[in-house]
C-alpha cells in the first residue's frame, strides 16, 4: 500500500504548483520510518504540507461488513480528525491525478454536500434484474449511484458523528453490502449531491489514451488487475510515472519497461480480459522467472530522490 500511496502523492503534487495540503487517514499500522518517508516526500521535494490522522475507534463493537479492510470505512470519520472549514477533496490510495487538482477544487457544489462522478454501474441503460433487485432492496437509487474513490466535500455539511451513527444502523438493516460504505454513503447523500463531469474520476481507464494532452483527468484503478500487479501498458503508465518521482523510483521511468507480475496468476489475468499480447507476455514471463528478477532489481536498493 506505501508504493501505490507514494505513487498518488506525487501524482497530486506533480500536476499542481498551487499549496496542497495532504491529510492522511490511518492507523498504527502506519510506521514512524513511513511516515518520516511521505514527509520527506511531501515536505522536502515538494515543499507542501502533510499531515497523519490516526483514527482511533473500536470497529469490534459495530457491525460494519469487513469484506473489506477497516480502512475503506476511515473516510466516514473525516470531519471528527481533520478540523478545517470549507472544502476537502477526498482521493482513494488507487487514483491518481493527471491534472492540476485546482480544477476539481474550484467547482462549486451549489449547496450540495459532496461533489462526484456516477459509476458506471449507473450507466447501464438496461442493468440485469438481480443487480437492480441489490440496490432497490438496499434503498440505493441506481441511476444516480456514485463512484467514491473521488469526492469534493463540503466539510460544514460532514458531520462524522452523524454519519457514521446512520453508517450504524444501516448496517444494522442491510448486514450484507458488497461495495460496503460506497453503498451507505449513496444512500446517505442521496439528493445532496452535485453530478462532476467523469474525467474527475475515470474509471474505464483502458479506453483513454494517456498520450493525448486532451485526456487530463483523474484516473482511478478501481477495477482488476492493478498497474502494480499488472502492466497493461496505456493508463498503466501512470501508476509507475507518478511512482519513479518518488523514493521507490530510483531506476527512474526505466521501471515502466518491467512488466510487475508481483503476486497475479495468469489465469487470473486471462480471466480478467487480458489481450493475447499480454497474455503471450505474462506466460512468457512466468516460465522465465521474471518475478523473481523483478523483485530482486526493485528491493533493497538505496534509494534518494533529493
Amino acid at each position: 500500500v506505501l508504493v501505490r500511496l507514494h505513487s498518488s502523492i506525487a501524482s497530486v503534487l506533480e500536476n499542481t504548483s498551487e499549496d496542497v495540503e495532504i491529510h492522511i487517514l490511518c492507523d498504527e499500522n502506519l510506521t514512524e520510518t513511513d511516515r518520516k518517508d511521505i514527509r520527506f516526500l511531501v515536505e522536502e521535494k515538494y515543499k507542501q504540507q502533510v499531515w497523519f490522522h490516526d483514527i482511533v475507534f473500536d470497529f469490534s463493537k459495530v457491525n460494519f461488513p469487513m469484506s473489506h479492510t477497516q480502512g475503506a470505512y476511515y473516510r466516514l470519520f473525516i470531519s471528527e480528525f481533520i478540523e478545517r472549514t470549507g472544502k476537502l477533496i477526498y482521493l482513494d490510495y488507487d487514483v491518481y491525478v493527471h491534472l492540476n487538482i485546482k480544477e476539481l477544487w474550484d467547482i462549486d457544489l451549489e449547496d450540495n454536500s459532496i461533489g462526484v462522478v456516477i459509476d458506471s454501474i449507473a450507466l447501464e441503460s438496461n442493468p440485469p434484474a438481480n443487480i437492480k433487485k441489490y440496490f432497490d432492496d438496499r434503498e440505493i437509487n441506481i441511476k444516480k449511484y456514485f463512484n467514491s474513490g473521488v469526492m469534493l466535500i463540503d466539510m460544514e455539511k460532514w458531520d462524522s458523528v452523524e454519519v457514521v451513527e446512520n453508517a450504524k444502523n444501516y448496517f444494522e438493516k442491510y448486514p450484507y453490502c458488497r461495495f460496503v460504505d460506497q453503498d451507505f454513503l449513496n444512500f446517505y447523500f442521496n439528493g445532496k449531491t452535485k453530478f462532476l463531469p467523469s474525467k474527475f474520476n475515470i474509471m474505464n481507464i483502458h479506453s483513454t489514451n494517456v498520450d493525448d494532452e486532451s485526456m487530463n483527468g483523474i484516473y482511478h484503478f478501481c477495477g482488476l488487475p492493478k498497474p502494480w500487479e499488472v502492466y497493461r501498458g496505456g493508463v498503466d503508465r501512470l501508476f509507475w510515472q507518478y511512482l519513479s518521482k518518488t523514493k521507490y523510483g530510483y531506476y527512474g521511468s526505466d521501471m515502466i519497461n518491467y512488466i510487475p507480475i508481483m503476486n497475479w496468476p495468469v489465469d487470473k489475468c486471462i480471466e480478467n480480459g487480458m489481450p493475447l499480447g499480454s497474455r503471450k507476455k505474462m506466460i512468457i514471463a512466468v516460465l522465465n522467472d521474471t518475478k523473481e528478477k523483478i523483485r530482486r532489481r526493485f528491493s533493497n536498493k538505496p534509494f534518494d530522490i533529493r
